[in-house]
């Protein structure tokens, strides 16, 4: 015989309407005491009596800024990752979270110290992030990772029921919501943290994404956490649909007071097929591209930094415009060598500018993409003098105008 009582669709236990008023009102009565606890009772009116003068303030400045990573990540702001689903930004985090733990140099990026990090999945489960956590220690240590990796802890909380941190009260102001409170004991059981990682955005939320207000309320409490913790907080977004790949803060979804809030705010998309062609990769999508696209306490990035997807989805930092100058270095020294042996030399000012040696240019052409001259030339110069394969030498004397300098392939004759 069927059950006349009326099943939940989650759970599959029979629903009590009662239980579930008693539930609702808990509820509330615990958020509006968290409400009461969030609002400082000791934030007074500002009294001018009590603050410090502008020439006090100038001739004791605060200390230089604190950085997650040196000139690119500050520390206790709140920060954001952009990408559109299943392009890696997980993996990007557990990679910088391990190597933030370890101080260990990414590419470009690099840890001022040794940083304690906890990273909140509310997305995958506990075997999923720690299969992700293994690939990725694989692929930064091959042989042995440094005990300092036990400063990163990856925690799933998956199918918890937590809830988010914040909520709509009955007049739908937003209002932090339990799960907030639960976070702040959290923070206060592992006493030292120093940058918390909230995967996704949209788990911990609770509000309405397109809502400004809701979403600028939504950075305030993460705020309240780096004032009361002194963390850095860093959560990941999905992109828009319309922006997807366009590597702006403007991207991600929802109501624009999101990523103005934040004080920095990096992008991640796959490697584009234009992209792909300027560095001669056949496989673009096993690429990932991340860019910072906001910043207000430190310079942007000079360039992309690149990824490549290795063994079990893993990414792993290369460098591809290196990898560029080293092929065009290659071709450049080939064609020199084979000059060199017929007795002909030739300066920077002739490889840069001048038709005689165009044979040597017209041949790394054909095998570089989007190749341009004087630029990647005069790097692939640069390159071959520093690592002493190519020498400058003075060509015999002309008998008018100034001494010529030629390049020499090192171990040839002039």
């Amino acid at each position: 015989m069927t059950s006349a009582v009326p099943h939940h669709s989650r759970w599959g236990e029979p629903f009590d309407p009662e239980e579930a008023a008693r539930l609702a009102e808990m509820t509330k009565k615990r958020a509006i005491e968290l409400q009461e606890e969030f609002e400082l009772d000791d934030f007074k009116p500002l009294d001018p009596a009590e603050l410090t003068s502008t020439s006090e303030r100038f001739r004791n400045p605060p200390p230089p800024r604190d950085y997650l990573i040196k000139g690119v990540l500050p520390s206790k702001v709140v920060a954001a990752v952009i990408a559109i689903g299943g392009v890696g930004k997980g993996y990007l985090m557990i990679m910088l979270g391990l190597a933030l733990a370890t101080i260990k140099k990414i590419g470009p990026l690099e840890p001022t110290r040794k940083f304690k990090v906890i990273y909140l999945s509310v997305e995958d489960d506990q075997d999923e992030l720690d299969r992700r956590m293994t690939y990725t220690v694989g692929a930064i240590w091959p042989e042995e990772p440094p005990k300092e990796i036990d400063n990163y802890i990856g925690i799933s909380i998956r199918g918890k029921n937590l809830g988010p941190l914040m909520m709509l009260d009955q007049a739908k102001n937003p209002v932090i919501a339990p799960a907030y409170d639960w976070l702040c004991k959290t923070l206060e059981k592992f006493q030292d943290v120093d940058v918390l990682i909230l995967d996704p955005k949209s788990k911990f939320y609770g509000l309405d994404e397109n809502n400004n207000t809701h979403c600028a309320a939504w950075v305030n409490c993460l705020e309240s956490l780096v004032a009361r913790f002194k963390i850095t907080v860093l959560f990941l977004h999905h992109e828009s649909k319309a922006l997807a790949g366009s590597m702006s803060q403007a991207s991600s979804r929802g109501g624009s007071a999101l990523t103005d809030g934040c004080r920095w705010v990096a992008n991640i998309k796959t490697m584009d097929r234009e992209t792909a062609k300027n560095f001669q990769i056949a496989d673009p999508r096993n690429y990932v591209v991340m860019d910072v696209t906001k910043s207000n306490y430190a310079p942007k990035l000079p360039e992309p930094i690149y990824f490549r997807r290795g063994a079990g989805g893993a990414l792993t930092h290369v460098d591809l415009a290196a990898e560029r100058i080293r092929i065009i270095a290659e071709g450049l020294l080939d064609g020199l060598a084979a000059e060199s042996a017929k007795g002909r030399h030739f300066s920077r000012r002739d490889l840069l500018y001048m038709d005689e040696p165009k044979h040597i240019i017209d041949s790394i052409k054909k095998t570089v993409t989007g190749f341009n001259r004087v630029r990647d030339i005069g790097w692939a110069v640069d390159q071959l003098l520093e690592h002493g394969w190519l020498k400058e030498a003075p060509a015999r004397k002309a008998k008018t105008g100034p001494e010529k300098l030629i390049l020499q392939v090192v171990g040839t004759a002039d």
